[in-house]
């Protein structure tokens, strides 16, 4: 089906509360505005699904920002799918935005991108969930301005997973209102100017979940911002990232409802005399390397 075709059938479509269109190509952002305005109209629209297809990797924040801008105020799901293909401006031999004066004067006047969002007048008070797969990059303010208009989000996903995903992470927490971000995972992140340590301290007394694995860079503030100031704290996992147990026990945890707790600790090197029973002398004495100490509670 073609955009312009799309807004002229879904205008009839008065009564409809879930659309789910796959395989739309995308050859230029001025057709993410014909769709953009296809869904508008519907005032009853509550769970979207739309599965593009681009041949232009810097687009992807434009497609997510234009239909975003256009979404009914009623919607409560929101899903994208980005791909890529290099033949997408062919599947549409004949899908010439130009015959649409409407959609000429707003894309002439369109600003694609961040700049888009900020556009919108009304707010997606009823959207709560946001899914989306894109295979480029990020742009993490695109997110965090979305936020913005969507006063009871609960959960958003994105994937595949970057190498900008713990900036997209901390720049939408940053969005949030304070105390509102209940669980924290994060995995090969390495840590810089304690940015956890910022995060956490914005939302202690919301954080129940706190999950690190194999990160860099974290100090030991990082690990009591958690610790001590997170009075409702009930998952601390900790592991393969470099940690002291001497940091965590240094005060009371400010928690008393912790009911997994996971910490892998590095020990070093001990020496362990061996038992005179077998004959060796204790002058002699067996160099054992405690890797991983596991300290594990769960009730």
């Amino acid at each position: 089906m073609l955009p312009v075709r799309a807004k002229y059938f879904l205008q009839f479509s008065s009564h409809l509360s879930a659309l789910h269109i796959e395989n739309i190509p995308i050859p230029g952002e001025v057709y993410a505005v014909h769709w953009g305005l296809a869904i508008s109209g519907i005032t009853t629209l509550e769970s979207l699904y739309l599965d593009f297809i681009t041949h232009d990797k810097s687009s992807s924040d434009g497609i997510i920002s234009t239909i975003f801008l256009y979404c009914p105020p009623s919607l409560k799901f929101l899903s994208f799918s980005i791909h890529d293909i290099d033949s997408a401006v062919t599947v549409y031999p004949d899908s010439d935005p130009a015959g649409d004066l409407e959609v000429l004067m707003l894309s002439t006047k369109a600003l694609f991108g961040i700049q888009q969002i900020h556009q919108r007048k009304d707010k997606l008070i009823h959207l709560t969930d946001f899914k989306a797969f894109n295979p480029f990059s990020w742009n993490y303010k695109t997110f965090g301005n979305m936020l913005i208009h969507c006063p009871h989000f609960v959960s958003m996903e994105t994937f595949p997973l970057t190498r900008q995903d713990p900036e997209l992470l901390f720049a939408l927490s940053a969005s949030m209102q304070k105390n509102t971000l209940e669980s924290l995972e994060l995995t090969a992140y390495k840590d810089r100017d304690s940015q956890i340590g910022r995060l956490v301290a914005r939302h202690a007394t919301s954080l129940r979940h706190f999950e690190i694995q194999n990160c860099l860079g974290l100090n030991a503030g990082s690990f009591q911002s958690v610790l001590f100031n997170c009075p409702g704290l009930e998952v601390f996992k900790v592991s393969d990232t470099p940690v002291r147990l001497e940091d965590l026990v240094e005060k009371r945890w400010a928690s008393t409802k912790i009911q997994k707790l996971l910490v892998t600790i590095n020990t070093g090197e001990t020496w362990i005399p061996w038992n005179r029973t077998t004959g060796t002398d204790l002058t002699n004495i067996r160099r054992r390397r405690l890797r991983d100490s596991r300290y594990f509670s769960d009730s």
